[in-house]
């Protein structure tokens, strides 16, 4: 479990990588400084994978807890501060943001205030935020569209937990590992 501390700044960027040749078509630097966690030494301080609606693309940056907005031509829309919290042991962040209908859900587990927020994608304003019961989590949520409703579920170190798009808890199950990175 090694963790380091970031040696110099870091940069924060997104890259717009042409599909067909490859080439990179744009790239924009959100973000420099020196990274606020510490991070185990194969992970990133931007492992999270950024989501499209094929209007704008969504960033979550979780080592600098800061949520971004773009259009598709690079251009920042909107940022939203989330707070920069520590993972179990210190092994940096991982959970990619996920969409469904006109907004944005992120999962922050961590030592200091776990949370399942869900934001709106055309400001970014916070819609609702949710307290957790977990100290780290690697894993991105899953929106499941099932006969009954639609549900966003969440994995955690200690249950897996599905809420309602109003983050109201449906249903939990315990017995997951210590260490949760695949997603549901």
């Amino acid at each position: 479990h090694d963790h380091v501390p970031a040696a110099a700044e870091q940069r924060w960027v997104v890259y717009d990588v042409d599909f067909k040749t490859g080439k990179i078509r744009w790239e924009r630097v959100l973000h420099i400084a020196r990274p606020p966690l510490l991070r185990h030494v194969k992970n990133s301080y931007a492992s999270e994978t950024p989501v499209t609606d094929g209007q704008r693309v969504y960033v979550y940056f979780g080592s600098i807890g800061m949520l971004y907005a773009l259009d598709l031509n690079g251009r920042t829309l909107w940022t939203r501060e989330l707070g920069a919290f520590n993972t179990h042991v210190e092994l940096g962040t991982g959970a990619s943001p996920v969409l469904h209908g006109d907004r944005v859900y992120v999962v922050n587990d961590n030592t200091t205030r776990s949370f399942l927020g869900a934001y709106d994608a055309r400001n970014g304003a916070e819609i609702w935020r949710v307290d957790r019961d977990e100290t780290g989590n690697w894993s991105t949520p899953l929106i499941w569209e099932n006969e009954q409703r639609t549900e966003i579920v969440t994995t955690g170190t200690r249950k897996v937990r599905s809420y309602s798009l109003d983050g109201q808890l449906l249903w939990e199950l315990s017995g997951m590992s210590a260490l949760t990175i695949p997603s549901p």
